[in-house]
This record gives C-alpha cells, structure tokens and sequence, in this order.
C-alpha cells in the first residue's frame, strides 16, 4: 500500500504492509515488551517477560515516519512520548533512544533528513 493506515506498519519510504494474523492486535507502548528484529525477516521478539494474558506491546514509533492517524499515548510510563505521531516528531532525546531498535526504513529516512540538514 502506498498510504498509510492505523494498521499498517511501514516497509519502504512509499510503502506499507498489512500486517496478517494476530499482528495487527498488538498496542503500542512507550515501553513495550516486544520489539522487531529485521534481519533477515521482520520477526517480532519478547524484550521482558510476558505473562500469559498480558497484552503485547511494541513501540509504533520505531516502524512509521509519521503516522497514519496520530493517537495519544496512555501509557503511563515516566518515558511516554504522550502523543504517538511517528518517528520524524521525536524530539532527539526520544530519538537516540530509539535508534538502535528502528526499522532500516526509519534508519534510512532518519538519514536522508540528516543529510539535508547538513
């Protein structure tokens, strides 16, 4: 898909996949108990234990530039972001601390923007 949806997590700068299965229920958190590895698959693993029940998390700043339908975060963390709009809105704080987890699309985009800002 060219645009993005709510439920659709981005793939390319122009590009976004539907996510299939059970994928699509997983909420975001500002400190989530799954995150994406990417190589050589986009595969999501557990980062801390996940009681059976518990909801899973991951962090939807980390897969999208700018969101489809910004949301407010609920969250409660000390770190929440408050308002989830995507990773172009963080501020740098926010964004070195994500940066070792970011999709290689964000990481690619996150470049270009540095770049043109040089």
């Amino acid at each position: 898909m060219r645009q993005p949806t709510p439920y659709t997590i981005q793939v390319a700068s122009h590009s976004h996949i539907h996510p299939e299965g059970k994928l699509i229920f997983v909420n975001h958190s500002c400190s989530p108990n799954t995150q994406f590895q990417y190589s050589p698959s986009w595969d999501l693993y557990a980062v801390k234990d996940i009681l059976p029940g518990e909801e899973l998390t991951f962090d939807y700043t980390t897969t999208e530039w700018q969101m489809a339908q910004p949301f407010q975060c609920n969250c409660c963390n000390t770190k929440c972001i408050h308002k989830v709009q995507g990773f172009y809105f963080l501020n740098p704080e926010q964004k070195a601390e994500r940066e070792a987890v970011i999709s290689p699309v964000i990481r690619e985009q996150l470049e270009e923007q540095q770049t043109s800002t040089e």
